[in-house]
């Protein structure tokens, strides 16, 4: 069996990512379709290699059992937002395990693009805080489309209000991540 290094298996998953991201409506490829594809473009060699990647990733990867035998994979993002960052207070006490969401503006996440020069929520996914939550999910080396992408194909949407939706609630002793 082969050794990837960390940057391998990162390029692997990013490729895996950018596969499922494009597939519409239904994100899904069955084990074998992925192999086949990956064999060919990455360094993936042999089927154990691969399966034992996908286990790492289960943050951002969801392996399963399609009720006929058939090993499945499909987006499965946890990344969450913190909605205390985007709410009008913008206030936020940046520590695990109180905060384990992404503080980035909602707006750019969604459409790529942000109404506010300057936003005072962030376009950037590479501050201390939001590099901790990526390196926790195993997908801080992931380019930034792909980090868009698996919140844009994530089960649950963002509300549509924008940043400043009147709907976010404050309670702290209320859920604070939205999970994408």
């Amino acid at each position: 069996m082969a050794s990837f290094s960390r940057g391998d298996k990162e390029e692997i998953i990013a490729e895996i990512i950018d596969i499922l991201a494009k597939k519409d409506p239904d994100p899904v490829l069955t084990f074998p379709e992925l192999y086949n594809h990956l064999s060919k473009s990455t360094s993936i060699r042999n089927k154990v290699s691969l399966h034992i990647i996908l286990k790492k990733y289960s943050e951002v990867l969801e392996y399963f059992d399609d009720g006929m035998n058939v090993r499945c994979i499909r987006l499965n993002s946890k990344l969450s937002v913190c909605d205390l960052h985007c709410s009008k207070s913008g206030s936020c006490p940046e520590t695990s395990p109180i905060c384990s969401g992404l503080h980035i503006c909602k707006s750019y996440l969604l459409s790529g693009t942000c109404k506010s020069e300057p936003c005072q929520f962030g376009h950037d996914f590479t501050t201390p805080h939001n590099m901790a939550i990526l390196r926790e999910k195993n997908v801080s080396g992931l380019p930034a489309r792909l980090i868009k992408e698996l919140v844009q194909k994530s089960k649950q949407k963002l509300p549509s209000e924008g940043n400043n939706d009147e709907n976010v609630q404050s309670d702290t002793r209320k859920t604070q991540n939205r999970y994408v």
